[in-house]
């Protein structure tokens, strides 16, 4: 019993562009938080909280399109490996 992975490149393309795009969208840059003469803790915490949070959505953003990057890569060698396959069966078939 034979198990095969099939994968439908047109969908993966399709999922990967969509998540590229979406990834594009994604505006980090918070607003910035004025504090003027204002000495409160809590505005200062606040400030540091949206600094935090935009670095991490930014490395988020890098670090996702590393990943779909490194898909791409992997999904183009899977289709160039399997159409190596194929074309060697259909010369072992034709001799």
């Amino acid at each position: 019993m034979s198990k095969e992975i099939r994968i439908e490149y047109s969908e993966v393309t399709g999922a990967i562009s969509q998540t590229t795009s979406a990834i594009q969208l994604v505006k980090t840059d918070l607003p910035n938080v004025d504090e003027g003469r204002n000495q409160l803790t809590s505005l200062s915490e606040l400030k540091s909280l949206m600094q935090e949070l935009t670095k991490a959505m930014i490395s988020y953003q890098n670090i996702l399109t590393d990943n779909l990057d490194k898909t791409t890569s992997l999904i183009e060698s899977v289709r160039e490996t399997d159409q190596q396959a194929a074309s060697g069966i259909r010369k072992g078939e034709s001799k």
